[in-house]
């Protein structure tokens, strides 16, 4: 049976802690904290894992909903959670040190390290993909995408699709979020090292900072 995950929504929770001093005093705000998200929760409002620090000290940690709807996994605070397009973040940071080694320039056409893609995307430059102003459109935006999610798809064939419609404005002159600005820089991360984008986010990022329960999906 196909496994299917559930979607899941990032939340940030600000609790604020200025006067409280004493655990007696932190105890009940903790205890409304957990009221009101088991309630959020309860109505399907929100799902992941929560967690406050005082001091360096973790006072609260708790998972809630479910990860999984089709096999009722519920979250813990151990979940590891698929963080969709902050991943961005990491494949922009890969391009840089790319660069500050010398392997490569922002200022460079998609050109130079990708072949074989429509004449009006040949002078896009790296820049323009990591700053959303490409005017590619963006392929997850499009229809025949999401049969190509549930059969599975290579970067190639899912920019084929984005390919197969015009710019959408000269680029450089707008900024227009595209999704497939980023599969780009992915794919020149993988010519330029010569390893898998997975792995150089692993010997690269992952393992120099320590983030030993960060990977690949």
């Amino acid at each position: 049976m196909r496994r299917s995950l559930s979607c899941i929504t990032l939340s940030l929770f600000i609790f604020c802690v200025s006067g409280y001093g004493q655990e007696s005093q932190i105890t009940p705000a903790l205890g409304r904290v957990d009221t009101y998200l088991a309630s959020e929760a309860a109505t399907q409002s929100f799902r992941g894992a929560v967690l406050i620090g005082i001091d360096g000290k973790i006072v609260y940690e708790k998972g809630l909903g479910l990860a999984d709807e089709e096999w009722s996994v519920r979250n813990t605070p151990t979940t590891k959670f698929r963080i969709a397009s902050l991943t961005k973040q990491f494949t922009a940071a890969c391009i840089l040190l790319l660069q500050e080694r010398g392997q490569l320039s922002v200022h460079d056409p998609v050109s130079k390290y990708l072949f074989d893609l429509p004449g009006t995307w040949q002078p896009i430059t790296l820049h323009q993909l990591l700053t959303h102003t490409s005017g590619i459109p963006n392929h997850t935006g499009l229809p025949q995408i999401k049969q190509l999610y549930r059969l599975g798809a290579t970067p190639r064939e899912m920019l084929d699709v984005a390919a197969t419609k015009p710019l959408e404005f000269t680029p450089g002159t707008k900024l227009a979020y595209t999704n497939t600005g980023y599969m780009l820089l992915g794919m020149i991360i993988e010519k330029v090292s010569g390893v898998s984008y997975a792995d150089f986010l692993r010997k690269n990022v992952f393992e120099p900072l320590g983030m030993a329960n960060s990977g690949y999906d």
